[in-house]
């Protein structure tokens, strides 16, 4: 999703309205409320299987925004 897909989505809802983030795996149910937005210093990458991660440190800013949270417990 990029940045301006997510201005449009959350447009479409009242300005005090929490955002959660909700993530689920067989039958377990996680919820996170979200912190911060970031934008580290560091590049993308890919491990030996192809899933994506990311290297920290580095030159320059990352190509994305990183949504920072926490727990709901």
């Amino acid at each position: 999703m990029t940045v301006r897909e997510l201005r449009d989505k959350q447009a479409q809802f009242p300005d005090q309205t929490t955002i959660v983030v909700y993530w689920e795996n067989l039958d377990q149910q996680k919820f996170f409320t979200v912190d911060d937005l970031t934008v580290p210093k560091g590049t993308m990458q890919r491990d030996a299987h192809g899933k994506p991660g990311f290297k920290f440190g580095g030159s320059g800013p990352a190509p994305c925004v990183f949504i920072n949270v926490s727990p709901n417990e």
